[in-house]
């Protein structure tokens, strides 16, 4: 397998805090995310917060998935890395899908490269 991969980082603000604060509902869909990228879902891990917030950690064939979130700021952050032939920017796109955010920013990393990372800021 090549060293090259994408990695996607996303910074999701104006959430509805009640989608925020759901760790099955969130698992779900990040389960859904990985498959919209084409990647192959080894294990989950999610954590609920107290008083408020989750984790969700996914690791993949092609590397892994992970969210955080903060309800009481209508906050998460999420983050993607793959390499082969899957498709970070579909799980991007799916989560913006999902938590349908009213401002991003959104980075985009070609990693594995010997010369350097490249690093693009992403509109979706």
């Amino acid at each position: 397998m090549e060293t090259y991969g994408k990695h996607y980082v996303a910074d999701l603000w104006d959430i509805n805090s009640k989608l925020l604060n759901n760790l099955k509902d969130t698992k779900l869909n990040m389960i859904k995310a990985v498959k919209a990228a084409n990647g192959t879902v080894l294990n989950v891990f999610g954590h609920k917060f107290s008083p408020q917030g989750v984790s969700v950690v996914i690791t993949i064939s092609e590397s892994h998935l992970s969210i955080h979130t903060f309800p009481e700021h209508n906050f998460c952050s999420v983050d993607i890395y793959t390499c082969g032939k899957t498709k970070p920017e579909n799980a991007i796109k799916f989560l913006l899908n999902h938590f349908k955010p009213k401002k991003s920013n959104i980075l985009e990393l070609e990693r594995g490269l010997p010369e350097k990372i490249k690093i693009k800021k992403q509109k979706m």
